[in-house]
């Protein structure tokens, strides 16, 4: 079933125009109008339509210049610093399975070159070339760079797939909104890779750490609230590091090519919506009492652990082709089989024990529960301090809403629904044929 979701991941979207056009044009102006609210309004939407209303200049306000020197100095100085780490440092070589079932060797360092670049920027504060603050007063600004380099860089991969590919029937806003390369390269830099683990990834740790300064430093104090989720989210950002190599076992990561709606999402979107409780809190004294805080901050710690750790269980499972204990028991798992592009017959281990056990997606689920308890700590119930888990939540509704069933029948669903009046019955019938023909359910018996 995996391999199938993948095939139907890989077509093209048929979104209309004026809607890509849309998102392409919106997608930035919304997201500024919210960092807007959120730094100026103290995250109250009836504060932020008088702001709008009485303000003069308020445009410039709320796209503030990207050419603001300490943007283009930080962002510069990251990028050069990764860019020799990821040279230069020692490299660990990881094996994992990805989604077609093929084992890949992967070099990873981005956890040692994070942890180095964040050391170098307290040590810069410490030594009086900057305040620790610099990061989280010019954030905005950071990130307005950031929009206009993630143009430049779409356009740029554009043109260049264009140059070598003849196909003049390709819809060009489509291929500007999803993308036309899948892997880029430049040189041996693998860009989605880059920009996602030592761009994005990077600045938002620095932020985190800025802010807890900004805080500190305006108030005597440390609000014990954003201590709490600085912690969180500096933990979460760990594991990610930590586990660079998850990534390439994942549908999202293997299957989305590089377009607006992955580069722009990684290195604009991502990090200013996740960023936003710290945000909200870097403003303000302490709202929740500390157990609160503390309380909060370990159901967050045991989200992570589960995430973790369900992860890490599948990839051993299929590192081990399905010859293991998971939590002690002969596992549960289905044997998907997939005809690969070339026409050889190859299959994918599907774990449905341990953790996959629970249910479908548990990674899902921690993952909300995780930026549930950022959002909580924030201690204020308005629009714009709820609106990045509002958006966590419809996104994760909607993949767990999929129409599996559709996927996994593919055209034969079309052409049942179309010849007959019961295609319900004429689908459940076909999937417990293709299921006995197609796959494997089987519980493993370990030696």
């Amino acid at each position: 079933m995996e391999r199938i979701q993948i095939a139907e991941a890989q077509k093209k979207t048929n979104s209309p125009t004026q809607l890509l056009i849309s998102l392409l044009g919106g997608a930035p102006f919304l997201l500024f109008l919210h960092l807007y609210a959120v730094n100026n309004c103290d995250a109250s939407f009836i504060q932020f339509l008088q702001m709008l209303w009485s303000e003069s200049n308020v445009v410039y306000q709320i796209f503030p210049s990207p050419f603001s020197s300490v943007a283009w100095k930080s962002l510069t100085f990251i990028t050069l610093l990764q860019l020799i780490f990821h040279l230069v440092l020692p490299k660990d070589f990881v094996t994992i399975v990805n989604s077609m079932g093929e084992r890949e060797c992967h070099p990873v360092n981005s956890f040692q070159s994070c942890i180095l670049v964040i050391l170098l920027f307290i040590f810069g504060s410490a030594l009086g070339f900057y305040k620790a603050s610099i990061i989280y007063i010019h954030w905005v600004h950071i990130l307005s760079l950031l929009n206009v380099v993630s143009i430049i860089i779409v356009l740029f991969l554009y043109i260049r797939q264009r140059s070598k590919d003849d196909d003049d029937n390709s819809d060009i806003i489509s291929d500007l909104f999803f993308g036309t390369d899948l892997t880029p390269m430049i040189y041996s830099v693998d860009l989605k890779h880059f920009i996602t683990y030592r761009i994005a990834r990077t600045l938002w740790p620095l932020y985190i750490i800025s802010s807890v300064y900004y805080n500190c430093s305006f108030y005597g104090e440390i609000n014990n609230n954003l201590l709490s989720c600085a912690i969180l989210q500096l933990i979460y950002i760990g594991k990610t590091h930590w586990y660079e190599h998850f990534q390439y076992s994942q549908l999202d990561a293997q299957n989305k090519k590089a377009g607006f709606l992955y580069i722009w999402g990684t290195l604009v979107f991502y990090p200013a919506i996740h960023a936003t409780p710290i945000t909200v809190l870097a403003q303000r004294k302490a709202v929740l009492p500390l157990p609160i805080s503390i309380a909060m901050l370990l159901v967050g710690v045991i989200a992570m652990y589960v995430t973790v750790d369900s992860d890490r269980q599948r990839v051993q499972f299929r590192l081990a082709n399905g010859n293991m204990k998971v939590w002690g028991e002969d596992p549960f798992f289905i044997t998907a089989k997939y005809r690969r592009k070339n026409g050889e017959i190859a299959a994918n281990l599907l774990l449905g024990s341990g953790w996959w056990g629970l249910c479908r997606h548990p990674n899902y689920f921690c993952e909300w529960l995780t930026f549930a308890c950022c959002t909580t700590l924030q201690g204020a119930n308005t629009f714009f301090t709820c609106f990045p888990l509002l958006f966590l939540t419809c996104y994760l509704y909607l993949r767990l809403k999929h129409d599996e069933l559709r996927q996994m029948l593919g055209k034969i669903w079309t052409l049942l629904a179309a010849i007959s009046k019961s295609s319900e019955m004429f689908a459940h019938s076909f999937a417990i044929l293709n299921s006995r023909q197609f796959y494997a359910i089987r519980r493993k018996k370990c030696p």
